[in-house]
């Protein structure tokens, strides 16, 4: 995943009526903003025209996409101010998850699982 992310310059979080979904908070943690619906999970990790887009319609998701191409140093700005966020508002977060991670079995078939975990899911 975080070879896909890094060759992006944004993320697209196009789910309606999604709980949680992990895209806005990979996207945050490799720095990339996010374009997503205006619904209540993106208002959580989405800064409307500071860390990405939060549009009404597909209509202006395309008008944000054009804007983010044309501009590049706009995406990577917002890029950056997401990962100041994600780090502001989910470090306990992510210090509960290195905790729980400290507690399980220490290897699994000889390698680390915190290690395996963390190469895995980009956002730990």
């Amino acid at each position: 995943m975080r070879d896909l992310y890094s060759k992006c310059y944004l993320s697209l979080f196009t789910a309606e009526n999604e709980d949680f979904g992990l895209v806005p908070l990979e996207s945050m943690v490799s720095s990339k903003p996010v374009i997503a619906f205006d619904e209540d999970e993106p208002r959580e990790m989405v800064v409307n025209g500071i860390s990405g887009f939060l549009v009404k319609s597909k209509g202006e998701m395309a008008s944000k996409m054009l804007l983010l191409a044309e501009r590049p140093e706009i995406a990577v700005d917002m890029g950056l101010k997401r990962r100041e966020i994600v780090g502001k508002r989910f470090s306990s977060f992510f210090s509960e998850i290195d905790e729980i991670l400290d507690n399980v079995e220490p290897r699994r078939n000889g390698h680390p699982v915190k290690a395996l975990i963390r190469q895995n899911i980009p956002f730990l």
